[in-house]
């Protein structure tokens, strides 16, 4: 994937749950057959590893309709970032956010440069 954006207003899929909608961005890139076996649970790994990094690993297996909207938000932000885009658009994606969780987010993106 060349460009990955993260919008200012959350763009989640309602039917997945957080794990999934994880994974869901980097089925994008790799293709369909990146989601059996080996790969699945591979995938799975990084997926909650990445919630581990935005503080929603005790929510992997809920939907998106039962998290709060600043919840969804940090959702929104590692879901595109999981795809490995060469280079990430932001759209004002802090704004809904509190201080606290607006330095993790910072400090999430921040890290993925290195």
């Amino acid at each position: 994937m060349e460009r990955g954006v993260v919008f200012q207003h959350y763009s989640i899929f309602p039917h997945l749950t957080v794990r999934e909608n994880i994974i869901a961005g980097e089925t994008f890139k790799r293709g369909w057959g990146h989601v059996f076996g080996a790969a699945r649970k591979a995938a799975k790994t990084r997926a909650d590893n990445t919630l581990a990094r935005i503080g929603l690993a005790d929510v992997a297996d809920a939907y998106p309709a039962t998290l709060s909207a600043v919840m969804q938000q940090r959702l929104t932000i590692g879901q595109t970032p999981a795809a490995k885009p060469r280079v990430l658009l932001l759209d004002e994606p802090f704004g809904a956010l509190d201080t606290g969780t607006r330095l993790l987010m910072h400090d999430f993106l921040t890290d993925l440069r290195a």
